[in-house]
């Protein structure tokens, strides 16, 4: 898998990510693969002198994704997400100062097959300052809408369009 792993400029100004690896084995073999990568960490505003070390970091926070998106049995090489994005906070040091909410829907659906799917349908957004007297406040969330569309165009009397939700409004 090819990600970057740090970034530094001319001036020897660093930003790195870490990551979440999730692997899984193969039944029955010593074999393994990483189903997913994420990025778990950016720590930024460092330098490779050393001084300063980075202040500033934003940390991406999993939540299991267990439930009925998730499919109840699966062949050897099967490959999803068991986890998906809950949260985003913006941090100075070791102080959140920002947090970014996601809020999820899974929507079922019949077509040949029962499935489901996950949808993003909210994002809060809370921050506070760093200073005496700390004051936290809220932005208005945003809230999703979907429409379900065809995923494929028409093909003849017997074919299967499958409705996917398409964002309608934000």
């Amino acid at each position: 898998r090819w990600r970057a792993d740090q970034v530094t400029d001319t001036a020897g100004n660093r930003m790195t990510f870490s990551h979440f690896e999730e692997s899984r084995a193969v039944a029955g073999t010593s074999a393994s693969y990483n189903r997913a990568s994420y990025v778990d960490t950016i720590a930024y505003t460092s330098h490779t002198s050393g001084s300063p070390l980075p202040g500033y970091s934003v940390v991406f926070v999993r939540e299991s994704r267990a439930g009925s998106d998730v499919p109840v049995s699966v062949t050897d090489w099967d490959n999803w997400d068991t986890l998906r994005l809950d949260r985003i906070d913006a941090k100075f040091g070791s102080t959140v100062v920002r947090t970014y909410d996601l809020g999820y829907t899974i929507r079922s659906y019949t077509d040949v097959v029962s499935w489901q799917t996950t949808t993003l349908t909210s994002l809060a957004v809370t921050g506070s300052s760093t200073a005496y007297p700390i004051v936290t406040t809220s932005a208005p969330t945003v809230s999703f809408t979907y429409v379900d569309e065809d995923n494929r165009a028409a093909n003849g009397s017997n074919s299967i369009e499958w409705a996917y939700p398409r964002l309608a409004t934000i």
